[in-house]
């Protein structure tokens, strides 16, 4: 009966596609919030199946180049390493003031320079021999060509061939009717509604999921158990969910601060944008009661969000994207290192998800004081005799160890966490370690200095058990290294200067 039921589902959608004379395209329209500190976010909602237009000023792209570079190199980037291979659509405005034939070819030399070879996702506009699309909101000029060529290249890519079972369809029509009262379903309740739909195969749900996901239809992030047990029916939700916390107070007030205030919250709400911290209270005004668990531990598990377990009140949340710039002129003085991003790039929000894995992985340790932190700087510490500086320099992060024994341990576990971030969240990212050799020394590659047995982060065992501060080195956390960095000789004299201490 399941294979006649099954055959029955596919021969049905073959006979109405055949039936069906005219090929139409149903496009789901995304405008992602411009200011900087939705960055962080957009990564939840890019996927490989989306057609990009990416919009700038004509006129700022003249006036200030190298701002709107970096903001078209942002998100260029970010498509790439979230939806590599999903076409993009250069789109300039203000057509109607910039309209010399030669300006237009100043900016298309501009954009040229600038995409050069890295990016070959973007879509050329043949009809005008440019790598951009010029266009005028005012007057319409230039949009039915844009349109017409994003219908074109959308037809042409594979997902939008793909046939989907009639099945499925009954499945997405279910999602889009409960999403009306709930927003989000447990992985259990989807594999429900696809029983009821006649799909019993664990697989064939995860593919359904897998597609509806990438066509913008739901939200089903697996990089954690916790994430792919839930889906998301009603991504808009999602996204006005976490903007309600991750949010320019400068552009986007809250609608009900008088009742905020009446609720006793105006400090909850000026500590959020001023220190970055936000009271559960705070949480369990903005969002539904019911859903403030599940959203919460979506921004922990996507490191939009950590808990804040410094000082004396409880239930507090720190959200780093919303931390301001400092100056990081008083610096620690010890050794360093730093993490290099040059040969691809430092994804924005990469700093601040690193914050909030250091910032839980210190607060876990005893005696750890409270973090200083900013946007672009953190000093943090790793129990009571391990103190550290992060700081956000162009594409690296420079990190500064107060203790010379501990910095190849402290370096393991920022490592580590990078790793995380990788397997996470971010995909494509990729970064070279470089050592300090000695304070004040020049830095070297991390294969060179392991070669060299450069100390402290590679650390000559002999001199160690003549050394009179190998006293002072937490045996756990030195044995941890030990692991990950010595040989089978090498651990075995470890061992005996650790069982001495």
């Amino acid at each position: 009966i399941q294979e006649v039921r099954e055959n029955f589902n596919d021969n049905l959608m073959t006979k109405a596609r055949e039936d069906n004379a005219v090929n139409t395209l149903t496009c789901s329209i995304w405008d992602y919030g411009g200011q900087h500190v939705f960055y962080t976010v957009h990564h939840l909602f890019l996927t490989g199946y989306g057609v990009y237009m990416l919009v700038f000023n004509m006129k700022e792209l003249q006036t200030e180049t190298e701002n709107e570079e970096r903001y078209l190199l942002f998100w260029l980037n970010s498509i790439k390493m979230h939806a590599e291979g999903a076409p993009v659509f250069l789109v300039g405005t203000f057509k109607d003031m910039v309209d010399s034939k030669e300006t237009l070819l100043d900016i298309d030399t501009i954009l040229k320079n600038l995409i050069g070879k890295k990016y070959p996702q973007v879509i050329h506009n043949l009809g005008d021999k440019l790598v951009y699309f010029p266009v005028s909101n005012r007057t319409g000029e230039g949009v039915m060509d844009l349109r017409e060529s994003a219908i074109e290249i959308a037809t042409q890519q594979e997902h939008a061939k793909i046939s989907v079972k009639m099945r499925w369809m009954l499945c997405l029509d279910n999602f889009e009717r409960l999403s009306l009262e709930e927003p989000w379903l447990r992985l259990s309740k989807v594999q429900e509604i696809a029983r009821a739909a006649g799909i019993s195969d664990h697989n064939e749900v995860q593919k359904m999921l897998h597609l509806y996901h990438q066509l913008g239809m739901v939200v089903h992030l697996t990089s954690t158990q916790t994430l792919a047990d839930v889906v998301v029916t009603n991504p808009q939700w999602l996204l006005n969910s976490i903007s309600l916390v991750i949010r320019d107070s400068e552009i986007h007030s809250f609608e009900r601060m008088d009742e905020l205030e009446n609720a006793g919250l105006k400090e909850d709400v000026e500590r959020l944008f001023t220190r970055g911290l936000v009271s559960r209270d705070l949480l369990l005004f903005l969002w539904d009661r019911e859903q403030v668990n599940f959203l919460l531990d979506l921004m922990k598990h996507t490191m939009l969000l950590s808990e804040w377990d410094f000082g004396s009140e409880d239930n507090l949340y720190l959200v780093p994207s919303l931390l301001k710039d400092r100056d990081s002129n008083n610096r620690l003085e010890g050794l360093e290192c730093f993490l290099d991003f040059s040969e691809d790039y430092l994804p924005i929000g990469t700093f601040q998800r690193l914050i909030c894995l250091c910032v839980t992985h210190s607060s876990r340790l005893a005696d750890s004081a409270e973090p200083t932190l900013a946007h672009n700087y953190a000093k943090l510490s790793f129990g009571s005799k391990t103190e550290l500086e992060l700081i956000k320099e162009p594409n690296k992060i420079r990190v500064i160890f107060e203790n010379d024994l501990m910095a190849a341990t402290c370096l393991m576990i920022v490592s580590s966490m990078l790793v995380k971030l990788k397997e996470d969240v971010l995909g494509r990212l990729s970064w070279k370690v470089m050592l300090q050799h000695g304070e004040g020394g020049e830095f070297i590659a991390y294969d060179e200095a392991r070669e060299k047995k450069i100390e402290p982060w590679f650390i000559n065992i002999r001199e160690l058990k003549r050394s009179k501060n190998y006293k002072d080195i937490d045996v756990n956390e030195f044995l941890s290294l030990m692991r990950e960095t010595y040989n089978a000789e090498e651990k075995e004299e470890l061992e005996y200067a650790v069982e001495k201490v």
